[in-house]
């Protein structure tokens, strides 16, 4: 459920989004993603990264709960 808590019209809401997707850093022009998922998903890549080679330094066993 969607709950609108800080009372904005969809097309403001659209307006926000839309210039989320150019406040990327490397290119001006728009990316097909709002700035902050693609950052979300670039840090999820790097932590998953990490993670692996964690496990993959320490093995198996050092990784149960």
């Amino acid at each position: 459920m969607l709950i609108d808590e800080i009372n904005m019209t969809q097309d403001e809401l659209q307006g926000f989004l839309n210039g989320l997707c150019y406040t990327h850093q490397i290119v001006n022009s728009a990316i097909s993603l709002p700035e902050p998922i693609y950052q979300a998903d670039e840090l999820a890549k790097r932590g998953r990264n990490n993670f692996l080679a964690m496990k993959w330094v320490l093995g198996d066993n050092h990784l149960k709960c």
